[in-house]
């Protein structure tokens, strides 16, 4: 089992979509090198799938779900440093 958990929200997959979502994964694989478990829920293709626990009111959000405390990042993914400050539980 990972132990570093992730779940980003995004609308739509898109080319822009895509990008910024490989580009979490490179920041994640940096950090973890593979020991981490991201999920991605498309809110519009399949909106049963948005956990209530995560309160998402806006897309994109990036969620670290564990190891505690659940941080989130809303708004752009593509900011490398809001995203490496989450990862790294920096303030």
């Amino acid at each position: 089992m990972k132990k570093n958990k992730f779940r980003i929200y995004i609308s739509h997959l898109n080319e822009q979509t895509l990008s910024s979502i490989d580009q979490l994964k490179t920041c994640l694989d940096t950090q973890f090198g593979g020991d981490y478990e991201l999920e991605v829920i498309d809110v519009l293709n399949n909106p049963g799938n948005i956990k209530e626990q995560d309160e998402v009111f806006a897309t994109p959000t990036f969620i670290k779900v564990s190891p505690d405390p659940v941080k989130k990042v809303v708004g752009d993914i593509a900011r490398k440093d809001k995203i490496l400050k989450l990862i790294l539980d920096e303030e």
